[in-house]
């Protein structure tokens, strides 16, 4: 028996929200910020701190490349003039490469960015240097067309809510893959 229209409708709505539903449990996500899912849909994603790039993603700028972390509530911008605790590891799929940036050494490889101060959605970046510079520098650079892996994420241990509580990391995105983008 064939299936009506109106049942192929209601087939590819379910879809677009298993979809939907299947992003937020995997953590929203995203490049730049802008086509970022919890960016765009504050309500889809209230309840819980994001990662981006998003596991899997592909795309992912090469220089100059911004990481960030989306909360779902306005931090105390007095907190994130000095970031302590963060960290993150990223290698080289293809070869095993691999580079940390941290607390000791993040100024080198760039800067924290707050997004939207003491706003709902606050994103914390963390943009790298241009290629150029940290070339000249004699540090790790992305390069396009290239898979890396995440393979651990250290949250910031200063950052506070407007409203004095800390935020709860637990069930967020600590490892993951992105793909850069090819050259231009």
């Amino acid at each position: 028996m064939p299936v009506s229209r109106y049942k192929k409708s209601i087939i590819v709505l379910l879809a677009i929200v298993l979809t939907a539903v299947a992003g937020f449990a995997v953590g929203c996500g995203g490049g730049s910020g802008t086509t970022d899912a919890c960016v765009k849909n504050p309500w889809l994603c209230y309840t819980g701190i994001y990662f981006s790039p998003v596991d899997g993603q592909t795309g992912v700028e090469y220089d100059g490349t911004t990481f960030s972390i989306v909360f779902p509530k306005s931090l105390d911008s007095n907190t994130t003039s000095s970031i302590t605790g963060f960290s993150i590891t990223i290698k080289k799929t293809s070869t095993g490469d691999t580079f940390t940036i941290n607390y000791s050494n993040y100024s080198d490889y760039g800067s924290f960015l707050l997004g939207s101060s003491n706003t709902a959605n606050d994103t914390l970046s963390f943009k790298l240097k241009s290629n150029s510079t940290l070339e000249s520098a004699g540090l790790h650079t992305l390069e396009p067309s290239t898979a890396y892996t995440i393979t651990n994420i250290t949250m910031p241990t200063n950052l506070l809510y407007t409203d004095g509580t800390s935020p709860d990391y637990s069930g967020m995105q600590t490892t993951g893959s992105f793909t850069t983008k090819s050259s231009s």
